[in-house]
């Protein structure tokens, strides 16, 4: 999966044509196979590229010559990286936030080359309410960066790759599906509002829906009322059928992701996490239930009022 860096920085140890060390020193400068200048100078009494010593020099091969240094050189970063791009643009607030609370923004400043859907922050406000905040928040890292890793392809991938391709896989598993719908280019259901924006180490599409890993979409697009009456739903047949202890896992975990994702106040989530302390030091299934259950009805009270 890292094949595109590995390959930035092996083409940066190379220059085209069979240039000795005396010709390097003299030129200063030359660009490497990937594009990018390497300098050539006599510093603290050695010959160094870039910053990287010369311990042997000018060992001949039949299709070219070879210097040996004493360290990797490593490419400059992209100026026009894709991080960079999407800050300038003023779009992706929201994305870059995600990206820097998922410890992923440096990444997007590398080599690359990465093709990255960039959902704008509109794009974002599509979710149910309470829904950034609790995906930023540091006990959902793994989820966030399920998330994002959806959003990004190794490799420099154009619009009309894409479809031809039709699909490609994505950073975190799974696939991207491209095509038209009703004469819209779209990526798993979202709209490709813009395609081919330029950077130095990739490519952005701007996207109007937030992608979702298949497992998580449901879970992530209802809104907390839908939830409530999702986990009733599935609850109440389990308990007249003799499962009570069934039931009231299904009703302790809605109230546990309610009391965490920012679907209610502080003062709720509190009273959230003290109701489920006492629930969960309960013997008897039947009546942690029907506690878990009252727990239900009135958060869905308070959300349906605010």
């Amino acid at each position: 999966e890292n094949k595109g860096q590995l390959q930035a920085i092996l083409k940066y140890h190379v220059l085209s044509g069979a240039t000795d060390l005396a010709g390097a020193l003299s030129a200063k400068k030359a660009d490497s196979v990937s594009g990018e200048p390497l300098t050539f100078a006599f510093s603290e009494g050695r010959v160094r590229v870039n910053e990287a010593a010369v311990i042997n020099a000018d060992i001949s091969c039949s299709n070219g010559i070879i210097h040996v240094i004493d360290s990797v050189l490593l490419p400059p970063k992209p100026v026009n990286n894709v991080a960079n791009v999407a800050k300038k643009d003023g779009r992706f607030e929201i994305l870059l936030a995600a990206l820097e609370a998922a410890g992923l923004s440096e990444a997007l400043s590398s080599e690359g080359p990465f093709t990255v859907f960039a959902p704008t922050d509109e794009a974002f406000s599509k979710l149910p309410k309470g829904t950034v905040e609790s995906l930023l928040k540091p006990e959902n890292g793994d989820q966030l960066k399920e998330i994002l890793g959806l959003h990004a392809v190794v490799g420099k991938i154009s619009a009309g790759d894409a479809l031809n391709a039709k699909k490609a896989k994505p950073l975190s598993g799974g696939a991207l599906n491209f095509g038209i719908e009703n004469g819209v280019f779209q990526v798993n259901g979202a709209t490709i509002s813009q395609a081919d924006i330029e950077c130095d180490n990739g490519t952005i599409h701007v996207i109007d829906s937030v992608l979702l890993p298949t497992a998580k979409k449901e879970e992530v697009t209802k809104g907390p009322l839908e939830r409530i009456e999702m986990a009733i739903d599935k609850g109440v047949p389990l308990f007249n059928h003799g499962n009570p202890e069934k039931c009231a896992a299904i009703y302790r975990e809605c109230l546990e992701v309610l009391s965490k994702d920012g679907s209610v106040n502080e003062q709720v989530s509190k009273a959230l996490s003290q109701l489920l302390d006492r629930a969960d030091k309960m013997k008897g299934a039947s009546e942690k239930a029907w506690i878990l259950r009252a727990g239900l009805d009135q958060v869905y009270a308070v959300l349906e009022e605010g």
